[in-house]
């Protein structure tokens, strides 16, 4: 794969790619940009990334504001905080699970989108499923460019917004979009363009945090009020919240898991959940007693 700086982009990646102003048809028109074919607007190519952005200042000016009130979400290695982080161990099980849902759905040389990449610390594992072509999507450059030097050999990267449209209809097999969604105001165009590239009978598995649940809005509400100060999430979901935005799009709901269960204060929360015996116990507990206040939802859709 040739995503270097100063060379042409992959043709699997411009197979994929269209326009989020018209729709139009996209091509390489020098190693430094691309040119909608039907309404000229042009996309620039900065460091084998394209940057394919309606309204990349727009972008650009909500990272530059993200910066000035939570740094460490916009700068932070994601992948050294999933596997050394107090979490890693509930991380873990979440990847298992995954893994078992791959496995279950059996998929033939899938094209698949991790929406909202990041670092890429859930490319490495799409990455090892037989036979896919997987692409990854991200608004943030300095993350796509982490994601880039690790993955850019095998997975094909670009910078475009999920509230546009800069994937081709019917073209995706999976869409993975994990921890994102509750970022986003407008979650419901979002949850529309990840089922309008999903081709008939494709898969969309949606993670989320379970922030609805009553044990985590005492938190919020109650032990830790700064955290609704500080936190950049927009929504706080159940799981029947979830089961109707999804359903409003068109996509029909084959499963849903919970998985994770803490104790409602933070702070102490990631420092007992560090422990493996600790995140064990916690998660046979939460299971029989209180499964619905897991800290973590998946949702198994189909288009």
């Amino acid at each position: 794969m040739c995503n270097d700086k100063g060379r042409w982009l992959p043709q699997a990646l411009m197979d994929a790619l269209i326009c989020p102003r018209c729709g139009g048809s996209v091509q390489q028109r020098h190693v430094s940009d691309l040119v909608c074919q039907a309404c000229q607007t042009e996309y620039p190519v900065k460091d084998g990334l394209v940057l394919l952005c309606e309204d990349y200042e727009s972008t650009t000016h909500d990272i530059e504001v993200g910066l000035r009130d939570r740094k460490n979400w916009y700068v932070s290695d994601q992948i050294r905080s999933v596997d050394e982080g107090h979490y890693r161990h509930h991380i873990k099980k979440r990847i298992v699970y995954l893994e078992e849902m791959f496995e279950r759905l059996n998929l033939q040389q899938p094209k698949i989108l991790d929406a909202g990449c990041g670092d890429g610390a859930n490319l490495r594992h799409l990455l090892r499923i037989n036979g896919a072509t997987v692409y990854g999507s991200d608004y943030n450059f300095l993350r796509l460019t982490r994601a880039k030097k690790l993955f850019g050999a095998s997975a094909y990267l670009f910078l475009g917004s999920l509230l546009e449209n800069n994937i081709k209809d019917n073209f995706l097999d999976l869409v993975f979009c994990s921890h994102v969604l509750e970022h986003i105001q407008d979650d419901l165009t979002v949850l529309r363009n990840l089922h309008r590239v999903l081709k008939p009978g494709g898969t969309l598995i949606l993670g989320v945090p379970n922030e609805g649940a009553w044990l985590w809005l005492l938190d919020y509400h109650v032990f830790e009020r700064y955290i609704l100060q500080r936190t950049d999430h927009v929504h706080f979901y159940t799981r029947d919240v979830l089961l109707r935005l999804l359903t409003n799009v068109g996509f029909d709901v084959q499963e849903t898991k919970y998985l994770g269960w803490g104790i409602p204060v933070q702070f102490l929360d990631a420092q007992l959940r560090q422990f493996k015996w600790i995140d064990d116990l916690f998660e046979l507990i939460g299971k029989r007693l209180c499964e619905s206040q897991a800290t973590s939802m998946y949702f198994i859709c189909q288009k």
